[in-house]
């Protein structure tokens, strides 16, 4: 049985006055805008503005301290290693085959550069292995930008050249700049670690992170935005934390509910639930009633909790708005039998709601559907009065009776009627916990 339940793997989160210190790879993509008119840059750039997307690449280091199981500080220093190409296009006379024809141009503009991206960062544990940071990032220059341009026919693909330059290709250069402004952002992450060994002291962690610069990398009349998304994979180490109870009281409990139906010892997983029932009638009230026929039918819950420590749970079944079980969990599998008194009840219920709470928030629920199966229907009365018994007797004749008594006048009783459709049973032979049970001196069931 329990090897049909989900194997939930523990993972708690760092705890609080923990030192982390992590080691990343990093790569991702710049997006670039250019804007000028400014003759001084005509060697290297060109009247306008263009866009690009380039790579980047490079490594991750950092430091994290915890001030409390989900609140931390850090910082962090990234090297990182530019390439991006921008392209403007244009229209041009482009000749083929002594012909002026329209065409097109592409204006490339390639950079590679080295930087230096500086984060101070406060980040929340959102959920057990999940964190959210949020960074003032101080991006800087450690290289000159190399930069190569040049411009070739785009449009058509494979015919045609410059006319003045007879060729596909013009006004290659090579440069670099010196003089590049640092820029400050912020660098919101969202970063996952999962334990790598049992005290939680190893980290493999991954995540996104989007640098969105506030300034330009180039003032003096150029306007030159870069922005990056950076994906990092890494591990991390972290000093100060122990796997113990009060990092697990720090986590959410996180539940299971996985329900069983067992019908005559035959178990099988349901969500839907089905019972045999019969429907028996009270003659001195006209009430209807319902109950299970088999005294094998019953409903297996078990209830698997994550993270529980030295917490309780407190498990509700309700059927449709009515109680039926309030209990307290205090262990990771619990096993709750629903007995099959459930349906012995006026109104037939048409599901089951199972609620687990913890500090009275629901940390779990499910619902179940329930389905009956009429197999018989029955009326019966509770009597002292022979009279009376004779009266329902006579009356039905022509039907199955059966009388529950522990009176050992019932015999002397019988020969009087000399009646021969009816069977005697025990009290304690009686299959259905019927109201007014025991009540009475006889029971007389029709069917």
């Amino acid at each position: 049985m329990l090897a049909l339940l989900n194997i939930l793997l523990l993972m708690a989160p760092i705890s609080h006055n923990s030192h982390e210190l992590g080691l990343g790879y990093s790569l991702g993509y710049n997006y670039e805008s250019v804007e000028s008119d400014n003759i001084l840059f005509d060697d290297y750039f060109y009247k306008g503005s263009a866009e690009g997307i380039g790579n980047l690449n490079g490594i991750n280091v950092y430091y994290n301290y915890y001030l409390s199981d989900q609140l931390f500080i850090g910082i962090e220093s990234n090297y990182l290693l530019f390439n991006s190409t921008l392209i403007k296009t244009e229209s041009e006379l482009i000749n083929i085959d002594g012909k002026k024809v329209e065409g097109e141009f592409e204006h490339l503009f390639e950079y590679n550069t080295d930087n230096l991206l500086s984060v101070l960062n406060i980040g929340y544990n959102v959920t057990s292995n999940l964190y959210f940071t949020l960074g003032v990032a101080y991006n800087t220059s450690i290289s000159d930008y190399s930069i190569s341009t040049l411009e070739r026919i785009s449009k058509p693909e494979d015919a045609g050249i410059f006319i003045n330059e007879q060729s596909r290709i013009r006004d290659e250069k090579d440069t670099t700049i010196s003089n590049i402004t640092s820029t400050f952002g912020l660098l919101p992450t969202l970063n996952i670690k999962l334990p790598m060994n049992s005290d939680n002291s190893l980290f493999l962690n991954g995540s996104v992170k989007y640098n969105y610069s506030f300034n330009n990398i180039i003032d003096n009349d150029l306007i030159w935005n870069t922005n990056s998304l950076l994906f990092n994979l890494g591990v991390s180490y972290v000093v100060g934390n122990k796997y113990d109870s009060k990092i697990i009281n720090s986590v959410p409990i996180e539940s299971n509910i996985i329900a069983f139906e067992l019908i005559d010892n035959v178990e099988r997983s349901a969500t839907n639930f089905q019972f045999d029932v019969i429907s028996y009638e009270n003659l001195k009230t006209s009430e209807k009633r319902y109950a299970n026929f088999s005294n094998k039918q019953k409903i297996v819950i078990y209830v698997q909790l994550k993270n529980l420590s030295d917490k309780n749970v407190e498990f509700k079944l309700l059927s449709d708005s009515e109680l039926v079980i309030d209990k307290i969990l205090n262990s990771k599998l619990s096993k709750i039998t629903i007995p099959k008194e459930l349906v012995e009840t006026s109104a037939k219920p048409e599901s089951l709601t199972t609620l687990l709470l913890n500090d009275s928030l629901t940390i779990g629920k499910k619902e179940f559907r329930i389905e009956y199966n009429l197999i018989h229907s029955l009326s019966y009365i509770y009597t002292s009065e022979l009279n009376e018994l004779t009266k329902h007797i006579n009356s039905n004749k022509n039907k199955v009776l059966s009388i529950y008594t522990d009176e050992n006048t019932i015999y002397q009783y019988l020969n009087s009627i000399n009646s021969s459709n009816i069977t005697l049973n025990p009290f304690d032979k009686l299959e259905f916990n019927l109201p007014n049970k025991n009540q009475d001196s006889f029971l007389l069931v029709i069917e």
